[in-house]
Parts: C-alpha cells; sequence; structure tokens
C-alpha cells in the first residue's frame, strides 16, 4: 500500500468493510493523538504526530462516506491509467534489502523510499512508485533476490502505486 494512498494511512486495503476502515482508523488515531504522546516527546516527534493525525483524518473523513469513498477510488483508478513519471532504472542488486520486514527499499530524491517485496517481484511488478511523491522507477532484476529466493521473469509488466 502507498502512503499517499488513504487506505495506506489508515493501514487497510481498498476492498475493506465501512467496520475495518473503523477499525483501521481507530488504531491508527490512538498512535498519533497528540493528547496520547508521551510527555517526553521533542517538538519533532510532536510535529511529525501532529502532520500524522491530520493524515488520518482526512483519509477517515474521505473514506468512511461512501459517496466521498467511491469518488475517491474512481480517480486512484484514473490514476493507475495515466503514465508514471519515471525517475530512473534501478538494479534489484541497489535496492536494499530489509531482513526484518522482507522487503526491498530504494530512497527517492525527495525522501520518500520505493518499497517492494519478493511477492511483488514474483507478480512482475516492474514500476515501483515512491511512498511520498508521484515519481517512479522501473526494476531492472537479475535471477536471485537477496532474500535468497529466485523467481520466473515473464513479459507481463504490472505497476504498483
Amino acid at each position: 500500500m502507498a502512503s499517499g494512498c488513504l487506505y495506506a494511512i489508515l493501514g487497510t486495503a481498498p476492498e475493506a468493510s465501512h467496520q475495518e476502515l473503523k477499525s483501521c482508523y481507530q488504531k491508527a488515531i490512538l498512535q498519533c493523538h497528540p493528547d496520547k504522546l508521551p510527555q517526553t516527546c521533542s517538538e519533532a516527534e510532536q510535529a511529525a504526530a501532529m502532520q500524522r493525525f491530520h493524515l488520518v483524518d482526512t483519509a477517515w473523513r474521505t473514506l468512511s462516506d461512501d459517496a466521498s469513498r467511491r469518488e475517491y477510488d474512481a480517480r486512484q483508478k484514473e490514476n493507475m491509467r495515466k503514465p508514471l513519471p519515471l525517475n530512473e532504472k534501478v538494479h534489484l542488486d541497489d535496492m536494499d534489502w530489509q531482513e526484518d520486514e522482507e522487503m526491498y527499499t530504494y530512497s527517492c530524491r525527495c525522501g520518500g523510499e520505493y518499497v517492494m517485496t519478493d511477492s511483488d517481484i514474483e507478480q512482475n511488478i516492474l514500476i515501483i512508485s515512491c511512498n511520498t511523491c508521484t515519481l517512479s522507477i522501473e526494476l531492472v532484476m537479475e535471477d536471485t533476490l537477496k532474500s535468497g529466493r529466485t523467481f520466473l521473469q515473464t513479459d507481463d509488466v504490472h505497476i504498483t502505486p
């Protein structure tokens, strides 16, 4: 799930029910609510939590209303049809393997990250969007993943937001 994506902000999937959305919202809002932060938080941590709080609140207000959710989903589908601005081609070997999270990451020039899992690679998703901005990278792969798994490469290319 992409970070600019409202579903990713709430930590859920587009096919989630209203009750699932609400549960994820409640969990997310408690993690960043200004009244729930420890007294020892720095100003920077408080500012980051407040920004996250506003993102979670905006995501909930949009997705909790059926009409605005349908409109948001339609816009997302339309945006998926548009070509993404390609920042560069990156070899899988140049991405960092995060063993504890079992994913590959690569830093974007905006400060965000491109994130890819073995599952994405197995599904032949080769265009990856930044989790912060609109840039994307094209993945150039070898036959073995840093996780030690191998994969079959096909000609079908999919895009992940």
